[in-house]
């Protein structure tokens, strides 16, 4: 699995997480226990054939611990403004958002802050995303099951940002006229989480680039696009159960039935499709 870091940026971009909890500062006084936390980001892709620039700006990032009403607070772990292209963080490569200490606890949201987004298409065109008013508080990401920071121990959790899902087309992919901005994002904690790789082939063997895989339990869970050699990665899968499909124009859909994934694991699954 292929990992970039530049802020770094991998929100995974999400838009995966990797939570690194560390040692604290007094192994007999919880209350001064700390633990790392390390942020990325990932992305679910968009149509990799219709747009070549997919931007969002984000200038807060906080979590929110779990109590009672009285008691949940909000930290914030940045206010520093990044701007990330989710469509860099596809088949396995991810951003890392941040990395610091935050007190033991148990915490059960992430909020992103987004500003501002943009999308580039392959003919030129430019679209400025407005930001609905009810996202400027943050996008509230839940985590589950909860993220438990304790002195001496590590999480990870991923941040998968669903571009496809998040940047809706207004029209038809003949005639654009824009695009709505509605985030989607799941959390994933990584330590309870595995990875489903390998390639799609025609039966004449022939790498299919760009053929879209994606894997379902009761719904589809997370989708990823081929790259140049027909291979692909699907990282952030919780543990259980699931059916992994391909398909590519010109070629029928393949599915695999059963696919049980563990902890850690990565699971390979190779396709042929059948030309139509």
């Amino acid at each position: 699995m292929k990992t970039r870091n530049i802020f770094t940026l991998s929100v995974l971009i999400m838009f995966g997480i990797l939570f690194s909890v560390g040692c604290s500062d007094s192994a007999t006084d919880p209350v001064k226990e700390t633990g790392t936390i390390l942020l990325k980001l990932t992305d679910a892709p968009f149509p990799i054939d219709l747009a070549t620039r997919a931007e969002v700006t984000i200038d807060q990032i906080s979590i929110k611990s779990q109590g009672d009403v009285e008691a949940d607070s909000l930290l914030i772990l940045s206010s520093v403004t990044a701007t990330y292209n989710l469509l860099d963080l596809r088949n396995g490569i991810t951003e890392t958002l941040l990395e610091m200490n935050i007190p033991a606890g148990i915490y059960h949201q992430i909020r992103l802050r987004v500003v501002d987004a943009e999308i580039e298409l392959t003919d030129g065109q430019i679209f400025n995303l407005n930001i609905p008013s009810g996202i400027q508080t943050g996008i509230k990401i839940n985590v589950h099951p909860f993220l438990q920071i304790a002195g001496g121990t590590t999480n990870e959790i991923l941040l998968d940002f669903d571009l496809e899902k998040s940047f809706v087309m207004r029209g038809n992919r003949n005639n654009i006229t824009g695009f709505n901005f509605k985030p989607v994002i799941r959390a994933v904690n990584n330590s309870d989480a595995g990875t489903i790789l390998g390639y799609v082939k025609s039966y004449a063997d022939s790498a299919l680039a760009n053929a879209r895989v994606w894997v379902e339990a009761d719904s589809v869970i997370s989708t990823t696009f081929c790259d140049e050699n027909g291979e692909y990665t699907i990282i952030g899968i919780p543990t259980g159960t699931y059916s992994v499909h391909a398909t590519t124009e010109g070629f029928d859909t393949a599915s695999v039935a059963g696919v049980v994934l563990d902890a850690g694991e990565f699971e390979r699954q190779n396709f042929n499709l059948n030309q139509l």
